[in-house]
């Protein structure tokens, strides 16, 4: 019997995918005094984000902000559903590249923390 020698094919990858690594930058802090009438852009578009995390206090027990692009926030507040309400204590993640603004319900104070998960480029 001869013993067969199996030689290594090479094989060339075309378009794999691999993870990415991620960096974390620096958290920022937004301080609202609770009457601002403009939206605050807390996230720029940014296609290098793996995500962020969001962090909310508000003083007063019903207390809120609200989230989203800067025309949906600016809806919410005339009593459009179409942006997200955030209460004391809401801890989000989000995985989006797009812009996001934050605007304080009008009558409590309010701390938005942000902390940007991003891809090294």
């Amino acid at each position: 019997m001869t013993d067969v020698v199996m030689e290594p094919i090479p094989v060339r990858v075309i378009g794999g995918e691999t993870e990415k690594a991620a960096a974390f930058g620096v958290w920022v802090k937004h301080v609202f005094g609770g009457t601002e009438t403009a939206p605050v852009r807390i996230l720029p578009q940014d296609n290098d984000r793996k995500r962020a995390v969001i962090v909310v206090k508000v003083a007063g027990a019903a207390g809120l902000v609200y989230i989203g692009s800067s025309d949906k926030v600016q809806d919410l507040k005339t009593a459009q559903l179409t942006a997200g309400e955030l209460a004391n204590g809401a801890t989000v993640t989000s995985e989006s590249s797009s812009e996001q603004y934050v605007l304080p319900d009008g009558t409590n104070a309010a701390t938005v923390s942000v902390l940007v998960e991003r891809y090294l480029s």
